[in-house]
């Protein structure tokens, strides 16, 4: 879903392309939840679907990050995106190391609440860079007035974002420290 969400986006100029983007981002986002939920319901929890999941969470909210970096529509500032991706790359290597002792290391709590957080600030910005986009095409003008909040509102919930990601991976490492060191030893789980 990341690959067509990335077509759609790289053609970001053309309102349905970008319209496109936002119900394929929904989608993927749906489609994550739903394939948790079915996976714990029917106890069909694998050790690659812990690591690969969280993967191709990180795929996706990459990708819309750093298109927003430079996006004609809504701007947000790189350190942020540079942050969150810096954190994604961090627990993934931590997951690595864990992975080389016979260990899978599944998702925390802070980090299950921070992809719902990454999940809703991505649709709105998405949402307002259409709103933005139509405007400029001189439809919805009836929002324009609007237009100055909801930028700002983007502004926040890439400050929201920011501070989730960072939080919840100070937590990850702090929790799963132990496979940093050389004192980390097989089969020693997550708390």
């Amino acid at each position: 879903m990341s690959l067509f969400f990335l077509v759609a986006e790289a053609f970001e100029t053309i309102l349905t392309a970008q319209i496109l983007g936002l119900g394929l981002f929904l989608l993927a986002s749906l489609t994550d939840i739903f394939d948790g939920i079915l996976a714990r319901r029917y106890g069909a929890v694998t050790r690659l679907g812990r690591l690969m999941d969280p993967i191709a969470d990180k795929i996706l909210v990459a990708s819309a990050l750093i298109i927003f970096v430079n996006s004609p529509f809504v701007k947000v500032p790189a350190w942020p995106v540079a942050l969150m991706i810096a954190r994604e790359f961090a627990v993934t290597g931590l997951r690595l190391l864990a992975g080389a002792e016979g260990v899978t290391l599944g998702a925390e709590a802070s980090g299950k609440f921070k992809t719902i957080i990454q999940m809703v600030g991505l649709h709105y910005i998405l949402i307002v860079a259409i709103v933005e986009h139509c405007i400029r095409d001189g439809m919805l003008l009836a929002l324009a007035p609007y237009m100055k909040d909801a930028h700002f509102g983007v502004y926040i919930f890439v400050f929201v974002m920011t501070a989730a990601t960072v939080y919840s991976g100070i937590d990850y490492l702090i929790k799963n420290y132990r496979y940093l060191s050389s004192e980390g030893g097989p089969g020693t789980p997550s708390e």
